[in-house]
Parts: C-alpha cells; sequence; structure tokens
C-alpha cells in the first residue's frame, strides 16, 4: 500500500510519502513515512528538508536539505 499527498500554498509546498509492503519477495516487510518542505525565497532561489523513516525499526533512515536555483533555462 502506498499513499502520497502534497500541498502548495503560495510561497510554501509540503509533500509527504507512506509505504507498507507485507510479504513483498524482494523488498521484505516495510513500513516507511517520508516528507519534505520547500520555502521559495526568491523567485529563483527555495529552500527545502525532508526526512525519512522506517516505522518498523522506529528510526530516521535519513535526512537532507537542499538549496535551488530555478529560472527558464536552468535548475541547479
Amino acid at each position: 500500500n502506498e499513499l502520497e499527498a502534497g500541498l502548495s500554498f503560495n510561497r510554501i509546498s509540503f509533500g509527504a510519502n507512506y509505504l507498507r509492503l507485507d510479504d513483498d519477495p524482494i523488498l521484505s516487510d516495510r513500513e516507511e513515512l517520508s516528507g519534505g518542505l520547500s520555502i521559495r525565497l526568491t523567485p529563483e532561489w527555495s529552500w527545502g528538508f525532508g526526512a525519512h523513516r522506517d516505522l518498523n525499526r522506529d528510526d530516521f533512515t535519513s535526512a537532507n536539505t537542499s538549496l535551488t536555483f530555478k529560472n527558464e533555462c536552468l535548475t541547479v
């Protein structure tokens, strides 16, 4: 089972994912939650962060942050 949701309000965007696998022959049993938030600082620059949590182990498996430049020709 997988559920994904996202919201955007003016300068702020939020996204979240939930994944649950039971008896998967390749990935085994999994239950995970991930989410992120992005804030547009200027028309070209945005800052974001996110995290991924393994609910079976009750532990964060990753966290990240980003600074992004985007215009009509380039995304960095």
